[in-house]
């Protein structure tokens, strides 16, 4: 059950005839424990939902890659095959920076859940371990992973750029390792125990 008070302060000049002035007001949503709870494990369900978007566009870059990496030296030669590793690589990275923000909101939300004693200890440093991994991901395997694209966009000579495609796509199956062992972990610190029933103070500031 969630109780909502709103606040608002009224001043009065002390020129004569002038009316009371009020502020914006601010809105504060008394939340149980158990009810904050599930406002966090939401956001835990959009994260997770998001991370499965991620892993699921990691996959299709990674797919991308194996095909061209298969491709002839007539193949690899051709003007379009270059393209579309440029679009591969572009693909990679714009997908990282999702990884990214992805780590920034679980923080937020990692922010709300230490305010809640359903979640323990440990799965509060599980968590902020796991965004430490999102951030290390995109900034290391999927980072490397675009430039291994970005040197066979712009090799000239096939062997090598079957030789940099390779490397990009052992860094994105390492990607995607890591990211399916993101989203269990993820499932975990959606439980909580629910052992504790004192209120919690959300704040709603004014537009």
């Amino acid at each position: 059950m969630c109780t909502t008070v709103e606040l608002a302060v009224w001043a009065t000049d002390h020129l004569p005839g002038r009316a009371p002035s009020r502020t914006m007001p601010y809105r504060l949503h008394i939340l149980g424990t158990e009810d904050h709870a599930e406002m966090v494990r939401q956001k835990l369900e959009d994260i997770l939902e998001n991370l499965e978007e991620v892993s699921r566009t990691e996959e299709d870059i990674a797919e991308e890659t194996r095909e061209l990496a298969k491709a002839d030296d007539d193949t690899l030669a051709k003007r379009k095959t270059d393209e579309k590793i440029e679009q591969t690589a572009d693909e990679q990275r714009d997908n990282a920076e999702a990884l990214k923000d992805l780590a920034e909101e679980g923080a937020k939300a990692l922010m709300e859940a230490m305010r809640n004693p359903a979640f323990d200890e440990q799965t509060l440093r599980d968590w902020a371990q796991n965004l430490q991994q999102m951030n290390e991901l995109a900034d290391q395997q999927m980072k490397q992973a675009e430039s291994k694209l970005g040197q066979a966009q712009q090799s000239s000579d096939p062997q090598e750029k079957k030789e940099n495609l390779a490397e990009a796509l052992e860094n994105e199956e390492e990607a995607l390792d890591e990211l399916a062992d993101l989203r269990d972990d993820f499932r975990d610190h959606g439980r909580v125990n629910r052992l504790f029933i004192r209120p919690i103070l959300v704040l709603e500031r004014p537009d």
